[in-house]
Order: C-alpha cells, then structure tokens, then sequence
C-alpha cells in the first residue's frame, strides 16, 4: 500500500492518494482501532467504493453516520491497474464533524493502516501503525514505522528448538543407548524443549489473544497447531518421565512397552509436526526466513536417514559399527572374579576378541563416511544457493530492515572517520573486512571509498588506478596503430592488461550481505503526469524502474550522441531543484540473446539549450522536451548497449532504473573545488557549471576549476559552453586539453598545477585509463578522502 497526500493552496482541504495492490486497503487516524476515525477504499470490480468509518473496537468498523456523523469524502480520480487500483480522494481538514479527527499541515500523529488480497470487506491480518508528520513538502515529511521483533524472537527461537534441541533428543535416544550418558542428554534436552516450548507459546499467546477473530485462514491453523503441539509437548514429557519411572521400579514388560512404544509414536509425530508448523510460521510472517530454516530442515533429514542406515545395518556390515577397537583379553574365570569380588555389572555375548589394526582401518570407515557424506550434501545445498540465490532472493542471506544514510552522511564518514564505505546503487557496503577476501586482491578495492561501484560491477570501468602501467607508459606496445583505444578504455575489449571485469552473478548476490545501510530516497526528480499542474506529491514510497520510449537523437559530435526518453506515466522535473542531484545517474538495462546487459549513463538535468541560447551560442542542439530523459552516450564498435541505443527507432522502449549514485555530493556551493573530466565524464560538470551560470549573481564563496580532456576536437562536445561560461564568471575556469595535441608529460604539469591549489574536494570522472592517470598524478598532491571517482 502506497499513501499519498496534497495539501490545497488554501489549506484548508487535503487530497489523499492510495495505491493499493491488494483488494482494499485503509488508514486509521490513531494507534489502533479503538475510537478511531478511518478511511477505507475497496476495489468493486471496475470502481472504486470510499467508506468514512467510525472503530470503535477491533471488530468490522460501521459507518460514521451510523453515530450520527457526516460522509464527508469527495473522490477526485480513480484507476483500476493491474492486481490493484489508485484512488485520490478530498476531505476537508475540519469537517465539523465529531467522527472525522481534525487535520492540519505539520500534524504529527499516530496512523494505523491495514489491506487485505481479496476483494471483499471481511477481517484482515496485514496491518501496521506508524509515527507520521504530514508534511506540506518532502523535506519535513517523518515517517516511523512500529516495529516489534516478538514474533520473528519466536519463530527464530522455535527453529532452534524443533531443527536442533528436538533433533538431537531423539538421535540419543534412538541410536546411542550404547553410550552411557544419553539417557542424561535426552533428559535435559527434553525438558529444555518443553519449557523453552512452553514460554515463548504462552508469550506470543498472551500478546495476540484477543486477534483470533482477524487472523486469516493459514494463521488460525498456524496458531491452533502450535498451541495444540505445546499441549501434546507437556505430555510427552510425562510419558518419558513414566517410562523410565516403570522400567526402573516395576517388572510390569507389558506396561512399559505400551507407555515406551507411545512415548516413541508422539516424539516421531511431534517432531515432524513441529517442523511443518515452524516452517508454515516462516511462510506466512516473514518468508524470506525460509532460506535459511529449509537448508537446516534438510540438514536434520539426512543426518537422520544416515544414522538409521548405520543403526539398521551395522549388525550386517561390521565396518558401520561404532565399536570399540583393541580390548583386552580376560578368561571368564577372571570376569566372574571381578562379577564375584568388586561387584562389576559384567555380561557375556558370545566371544569378543580383538580383530587387530590393519595398515588401513576398514572399521573406521564406520565414522569416515557418513561424515564425508554429510559434508558432500552440505557442499552441494550451498551450492545450490549460490548459483540460485540472484534468481530467487529468499535463498539469499541478504540483511533486513537496514538504517537509511544519505549519500552525504556516508562521505562523511569516509572523509572524516575514514570508514571505508562504498556505494552500489541503492545500497551502502562496508567493505572493510570484505577487502582481504576479494578474488582480485585488497588493492583493488583501497582506493575505492565513498565511490558507487557499479561501474565496476557491470564491466565498464576498473578501479582508480587500475589501467596496467605497461599500457600508460608504452601504449605503442599495447595498441595496434590506428586502434580506437575506447573499446579498451570502458572494459569491452582487453589488452591482456588489468582490465575493467563483468561480475558473476553470485558477487552481485554477495553485496547484498555487505550491506549496511540503504541510501535514503531522493524525492523529486519525478512526478506523475495524471498530476497536470499539480506539484509533486509527497509520497511516502514510489518505484524508480521505469519505461520510457525513445522520443529523439541527436549526434553532438563523432561517436557521441544525445538521446531524449520520455514516459507515457512519469516526467522528469525540468531544472536542477537540488544541488544533490547533479552527477546522479541512471541504470540501462537490456537483455541481448539471453544475457541481461546493464550499463549507467549520467542525466543531463538543466536545460542545456536554454544556457547555450542565454550565452548567444549557435550550433548542435541540446533541445528537449519538459520531463523528458536526456542521456549522453559515447558509441563504441564492440559495445553492446550503445549499439542498441543506436539502433533503436523512435517509440521503442528502453528499461531506466534510477536515479542512482551519490553523484557530485554536494550540500552547499562553498569552497573551492577541482573537477577533472574525460570524455563523456563531463556530463555531470556541465550541469553544475550551468547551476552556476544562471545563479552566478547570488553565488558567494563558490569557485570551479575544471580539465576536460578529449581524444581529439572531432569528439569534444559541450566546450563551446564551458569557454563562453569562462568568460563572463571570474569563479569558473576551464582548461581543454586534446589527447592527440597535448603529450602525456604536459598534460600531466596542467593536472598537478591544478591539483596545488587548496581544495575542499576533488571529481575525476571518465574511462578506466584516464582516471588511472588523474589519480595516480593527484594522490601525491591532494589526501585521499578528497578525491572522489564518479
């Protein structure tokens, strides 16, 4: 469920939006049902029916007018969509009537809000309540969910019970009675199960006891089962009790086969019982738990099948049994001494004499190989998950309910804590311990802090300064002449050098258990076009994978091209509304024969034509339309999504997830800066010197100097803007070098003259090679934590 609210110029209406993938769903202005008003919309087919209630307890809420109250809701849109519906509707912020809570701007309250799959208004069970400020702007918006660990303490402490204290009850009981001290085990083991059993039931029953009658289907028998397994638990226990208590001080051999032979059908039945009822628990509350309660499930299983292999079969196959080796040899007039004088509880059973060691212990096998088979299926059940865990996320071990960070609070503490974080897309990994385990060596990753690393997930760029030595200093024993060294440069082709390299898809999977944090989202960039001149709503949650068809392409030099996306849904919001938008990017993805293909491509957020008209220019077009996409790409022979951006025809969709990345990270334009640019690595300096140019009468204490570097003129784009920029801002410079032009050694005096200056933070955006050489000149001039890589 999805909420939305507007506030009306007037303040005095609010206009709410539900976006429901269940049959109906509902608010609640408090904390829990009890006199509370609320809100419910349910689906009828093909509209929309609103209902203005009045609870009063936690049963069915009637109607507000049933009390004498108002219907006081308006809809104003609704729209069926595919298994759910959207619905807006206004109410007046004080209706007047006692039934209806009051609300105003900056309202901080307790909200409760339910859902349910079908269709109908009956009893639910998905429901949740939360702290909340209705904000009139995305910035004051607080939202924090309740959130109560009983239940998942109860079903994590239930699994420990029933797939290994219960297990492990039973197998000393059942296989090793030769071993003296079982009896003891089963007996503390058992009664460990029974109490531990006993509590946490009697705890989840004691906080839920009054939810019977809102329970679904599956969790009144998940709750009838498990409180039924804590009744037959108790009387188990005393079956064990009264077993050994008639073995022990009765010869009544009936009896005690009958009460021994129940106590062993009830223990079996238990057990299979219980783990069904825990693995059902999992199902219904939190089934990405599942991932790991199964594998353990499976795990007792064949521990079990093997040990009743061995217990059936040793007899049979000496090399199974567990006994002893190398006894000592007594005549049995010596036994019946030690029986007749020292009281010794001796027996015979036919002759036991020692077999002897051979060089290789045949009866050892009787250990060795059911733990070489546990350990081959353990092998194999992990390596199940790890080839499946991408493809079905409950298999992953990923960490749930993360904190939230802003990219600015994670570069923080990269610069002034030196934490070593890292960005990938939506995720924030701490890669401190990580770094010792990574297959291409901790090298790889130490100069990599504060960075998003999907650029070097995907293939298209390698770290920091990771393009081989051999290929900077003699390219000419590299590269064949005449060679567009790009394919190299964005990881298409290899030189048999260090390269940029295409994770699998486990390592993706294994980010998700490096994360820490999931960066907070950005609200604005995107507003629904059924909105028309409304501003953007303050949402509380919206998706960010999106459809957009290509609406033009414009080539703005040799091999680089713009191209503009839009959306049948959404538009972009036209201008930069914030500083930390500049540098996001967003997330291509496309499948070619098979092979899912993703690559990122930084936005063009300010109006490039505008600036290039207010500066009096002429030329290339940078045009598009308002909420349009613009994306600038450099086309590459062997590259598989510029060629598809390429090919593709007016109308056709592309896949856009974003936007990502922590971008240029900048909270407030105070300093002096350096950025360092190649390539198409200037897209995101060509927002931020347009930021600057159409505020450069309000700007104070901000300055800019910026190198571009470009193989040759025939591919430079955007230098016309950043020369005229120059010219009328004292705060701006910028320095042009062409690679064809310009040697190494004096490109390299222009990168360490800028870097001497004292800056508060350094930006290199471009190919593997070209950071390579900015970040192996600046290191020796600037710390490390000020030098980020885009």
């Amino acid at each position: 469920m999805t909420l939305g609210w507007e506030f009306s110029n007037t303040t005095e209406t609010v206009d709410f939006t539900f976006k429901c993938t269940a049959g109906w769903c509902g608010i609640g202005f408090g904390k829990d049902m009890k006199d509370v008003d609320m809100i419910v919309a349910i689906r009828r087919e093909d509209t929309i029916d609103l209902m203005d209630l009045w609870s009063i307890s936690d049963s069915t809420p009637p109607p507000d007018t049933s009390f004498g109250g108002t219907y006081d809701l308006e809809l104003v849109s609704q729209k069926i969509l595919s298994g759910g519906f959207e619905v807006t509707f206004r109410r007046a912020l004080d209706t007047g009537d006692e039934y209806d809570h009051p609300l105003s701007v900056d309202l901080e309250m307790e909200i409760n809000w339910a859902w349910l799959g079908a269709a109908k208004w009956v009893e639910h069970s998905k429901d949740a309540n939360a702290k909340i400020k209705f904000s009139a702007t995305q910035e004051g918006l607080i939202f924090q969910p309740s959130e109560s660990d009983d239940l998942r303490n109860h079903g994590v402490l239930m699994s420990v019970i029933w797939a290994g204290l219960a297990p492990l009850m039973i197998m000393t009981a059942r296989y090793f009675k030769w071993w003296w001290p079982w009896y003891w085990i089963h007996l503390i083991l058992g009664g460990t199960v029974t109490v531990l059993s006993i509590l946490s039931a009697s705890a989840i029953f004691s906080e839920e006891k009054n939810s019977f009658s809102v329970m679904d289907e599956d969790e009144k028998i998940h709750s009838r089962i498990g409180l039924t397994l804590v009744g037959l638990v108790c009387s188990e226990a005393v079956l064990g009790l009264t077993t050994r208590w008639f073995a022990n001080y009765f010869k009544l051999y009936s009896r005690i086969m009958v009460v021994r032979r129940i106590h062993q059908v009830l223990g079996w039945s238990l057990l299979v019982a219980g783990l069904y009822n825990i693995a059902n628990g999992w199902h219904i509350f939190d089934e990405d738990e599942l991932a790991i309660y199964f594998p353990c499930v499976v795990l007792v299983i064949l521990v079990f099948v093997l040990l009743e292999i061995r217990h059936r079969l040793s007899y049979k196959y000496k090399w199974l049994s567990i006994g002893k080796k190398n006894l000592p040899e007594m005549t049995h007039a010596e036994v019946l001494m030690q029986v007749e004088k020292n009281s010794k509880q001796y027996v015979f059973f036919e002759r036991l004499v020692p077999n002897g060691w051979h060089i290789f212990d045949e009866d050892e096998l009787a250990i060795y190989l059911p733990f070489l088979a546990l350990i081959i299926v353990v092998f194999v059940l992990l390596e199940i998950r790890h080839q499946l865990a991408h493809k079905y996320p409950w298999l992953s071990f990923s960490k749930k309910n993360l904190p939230e960070m802003t990219h600015a609070e994670v570069l923080m503490q990269v610069e002034k804590n030196s934490k070593q974080y890292v960005f990938f897309e939506r995720l924030v990994l701490d890669i401190k311990k990580f770094q010792f385990s990574h297959p291409g060596g901790k090298f790889l990753l130490e100069d990599t802090m504060g960075e998003d690393m999907g650029k070097y997930m995907v293939g298209i760029s390698s770290s920091g300064g990771l393009m081989p030595l051999n290929i900077l200093r003699k390219p000419s024993k590299c590269f064949k002449g005449g060679e567009d060294m790009g394919k190299y440069m964005v990881g298409i082709s290899s030189s048999g050098g260090l390269m940029p390299y295409e994770h699998s898809k486990e390592a993706f999977e294994m980010l998700q258990r490096l994360a820490i944090a999931i960066v907070k989202e950005t609200y604005g960039f995107f507003k629904s076009k059924t909105g028309q001149e409304k501003p953007i709503q303050t949402f509380i949650h919206i998706t960010q994978e999106l459809k957009f068809k290509l609406h033009s392409k414009e080539q703005l030099c040799k091999n680089t091209f713009l191209v503009n996306l839009e959306s049948e849904d959404y538009q972009l919001a036209n201008g930069i509304l914030d500083l930390s938008w500049i540098g996001k990017h967003f997330k291509l993805t496309h499948s070619i024969q098979g092979r899912t293909v993703a690559r990122y491509y930084s936005s063009i957020f300010s109006d490039l034509e505008a600036w290039k008209r207010d500066l009096g220019l002429s030329g290339v077009s940078y045009a598009r339309e308002p909420g349009q996409v613009s994306l600038i790409y450099k086309a590459y022979p062997r590259g598989a999504m510029t060629q598809h951006l390429n090919s593709l025809e007016k109308g056709q969709s592309v896949q856009v997830e974003g936007p990502l990345g922590p971008g240029l990270c900048i909270t407030s334009l105070e300093g002096h800066f350096l950025g360092v640019a190649g390539g198409t690595g200037l897209i995101p300096f060509l927002d931020l010197v347009s930021y600057m140019y159409f505020h450069r009468d309000t700007l104070q204490g901000f300055s800019l100097d910026l190198y571009a570097s470009f193989a040759s003129r025939e591919e430079a784009f955007g230098v016309e803007l950043l020369e005229a920029t120059s010219r009328v801002m004292e705060r701006f410079r910028v320095e042009v070098v062409y690679s064809n032009e310009t040697g190494r050694s004096e490109a390299e005096k222009k990168v360490e003259q800028l870097g001497r200056k004292e800056v508060k933070r350094c930006w290199v955006c471009g190919p593997s090679g070209f950071n390579s050489f900015v970040f192996k000149t600046l290191t020796p001039l600037l710390p490390r934590n000020k030098i980020i890589v885009l």
